[in-house]
């Protein structure tokens, strides 16, 4: 197999930015108990101002997260092997700020606009609508009376690229408020984002000139919420990817993995492990004091260290094969509608809309062991193997205790169903005799066909557990806790946040009475119900890749939409701040 790459050579050789030497400008997420930093080449937790990259709790000393970072890989019609994988430092990059042109090509100059990561906060918005709405009721000298300035980001918002370089009209997402098609904040237009705070970044992969490359842009969204009353997602932040593939290639068998450094306080005394019913991969300290070890330069957790997770929320969506794939039939899958390698999807009775969960993890560590160090030296092949589930030199990772091939690291008990790891298969960490060093943790999703043109969503969310005196729980009983929280959370209130044509916050999740509609499921008319209102408002209706694929105005209390001509599947109706699952059949 012809192998393609794009991504660094991490020992012994510095890569060259291909638009110049600028390092990535970077923002802080700061919202509850979480603090990180995030970089405009898509790093989330390193920057080149900070050693460490995440604050645990956020007025923490130390942290949990030192890098992340995603991986994507695929073939081509010929066989050959394309990559883009990294590890995150500040002179290496395979990815690089900015979106591409239709031509699979960047402007060095116009990318130099996106050297940047735009933090909207859910409170501007509000404060934001409620002056144009001021304007339009004649209370503005009366609300505002100091008056109203917009915040730079929003000023700033990469809405649109430059058609005049061959780059896609409409980039950023926003709310437009007067239906002009064209974003100016000055006219009430906002950006849209998931969470109440949110960081947006764009990154392509178009690599050094001289290196083959897939040709994605991607779009991420690092967001959290204001939840007091529910701590495990105020202990959590969210990262949602959509890749697009901007080549003329298919690529098949496409994997897209996230690498992470999870640091817990000190780098040098932690283990990894897998919750395979959650879909987690996860990092908790090997020693019962979590202290200052030779090299580590960042705080540490004392005689309470926490477990920093993973979730591979939804992953993307897989292949059509015409089926309801069936979800495994345990309690617990049930109840998250998930588990282990199935993300989202299955067995609901919907055809071919099931998405990935976590289809393997693997371990590796910072060194230059050739079996179970850092990837590099044989590269992009050493990458490739990590994103296999195996070790970097292509060796299967097996099971400590049998010699049996292993799909997650150190699962332990947490696949207690047995669906994907029989109870003869359980291993933790130091079960392979190693000791407690700065581990690396890689989760993969399953395998997808990846057209061009086409865009490709990938949900994670990050959870932090530390024991808690108050109520005597442990970091490993809460770290279960909260991830259950977590999932049920996004289950309910965050499926459909991909759809970010209108913000989408805890206080803007509105009951579900706003309007009804009839009948759902559908395969012809489907007629909204609206109270007085709303007529002049606009609907929108969403694919679940978030295509935008209806639009109009309500013009009566009644209105009848025609979906005969859409494809059967799992649509999104949105009207104002509402939201409704329309499924067709």
């Amino acid at each position: 197999m012809k192998i393609q790459y794009a991504l660094t050579f991490l020992i012994g050789l510095t890569a060259n930015f291909a638009f110049g030497q600028t390092l990535p400008n970077y923002a802080i997420l700061n919202s509850n108990n979480v603090k990180l930093a995030v970089s405009a080449n898509g790093a989330i937790g390193y920057n080149s101002a900070f050693v460490k990259g995440s604050w645990m709790p956020a007025n923490a000393d130390a942290g949990t997260i030192f890098a992340a970072c995603p991986w994507i890989s695929g073939t081509n019609a010929q066989g050959e092997l394309y990559l883009t994988a990294q590890y995150v430092d500040p002179t290496d990059y395979a990815w690089f700020y900015g979106p591409l042109t239709q031509n699979t090509t960047a402007d060095s100059a116009y990318s130099e606009n996106f050297n940047h990561v735009w933090n909207i906060q859910q409170n501007e918005i509000n404060t934001h609508v409620s002056y144009f709405q001021s304007l339009q009721n004649g209370t503005t000298a009366t609300l505002f009376p100091n008056g109203y300035t917009i915040p730079a980001d929003f000023l700033s918002w990469p809405a649109h690229g430059d058609v005049s370089l061959g780059y896609d009209f409409n980039l950023a997402p926003f709310h437009d408020y007067n239906g002009d098609g064209v974003y100016n904040p000055q006219d009430g237009d906002y950006p849209t984002i998931c969470g109440d705070e949110c960081l947006y970044l764009i990154i392509n992969d178009i690599g050094n000139s001289t290196i083959p490359k897939m040709g994605n842009q991607v779009e991420m969204w690092i967001y959290a919420f204001n939840t007091p009353t529910n701590v495990a997602v105020n202990n959590t932040f969210f990262a949602k990817f959509k890749f697009t593939n901007k080549s003329t290639q298919t690529y098949f068998n496409t994997r897209i993995s996230q690498m992470n450094d999870l640091d817990i306080g000190s780098a040098f005394n932690d283990y990894s492990a897998t919750d395979v019913a959650y879909g987690a991969v996860f990092a908790y300290n090997g020693t019962p004091i979590d202290s200052v070890v030779v090299g580590s330069n960042t705080g540490t957790y004392g005689d309470n260290p926490p477990i920093e997770s993973m979730l591979l929320l939804r992953g993307p969506l897989l292949d059509a094969d015409l089926t309801d794939n069936a979800l495994y039939p345990n309690a617990l899958a049930q109840s998250l509608g998930s588990y282990g390698d199935q993300g989202f999807g299955f067995g609901d009775g919907i055809v071919d809309n099931e998405r990935s969960g976590l289809a393997n993890s693997v371990n590796y560590i910072n060194s230059s062991n050739p079996i179970l160090g850092e990837p590099g030296p044989n590269y992009p092949t050493s990458f490739y193997n990590l994103m296999l589930g195996k070790h970097i030199d292509g060796s299967d990772v097996v099971n400590p205790l049998t010699g049996n091939l292993a799909q997650y690291w150190a699962p332990s008990n947490s696949d207690t169903y047995g669906e994907l790891v029989p109870a003869t298969e359980q291993f933790i960490h130091s079960d392979n005799g190693l000791p407690p060093s700065d581990m690396r943790q890689l989760g993969t999703t399953l395998p997808f066909t990846y057209e061009p043109g086409e865009s490709n969503f990938v949900d994670l969310a990050y959870v932090f557990a530390q024991t808690d005196p108050a109520s005597g729980m442990t970091a490993e009983a809460l770290n279960v806790q909260y991830m259950n929280d977590v999932k049920h959370f996004f289950n309910e209130n965050l499926t459909d946040c991909q759809i970010l044509e209108m913000p989408v916050a805890i206080e803007n999740i509105t009951p579900a009475s706003t309007f009804s509609i009839y009948p759902n499921p559908t395969s012809e008319n489907l007629n909204i119900i609206v109270s007085e209102a709303f007529i002049g408002e606009t609907y929108s209706m969403y694919n679940n890749v978030g295509q935008l694929v209806l639009t109009n105005k309500i013009q009566s209390t009644q209105t009848a939409i025609d979906v005969s001509n859409l494809a059967q599947g799992t649509y999104a109706l949105v009207l104002k701040d509402s939201r409704k699952l329309v499924i067709l059949n």
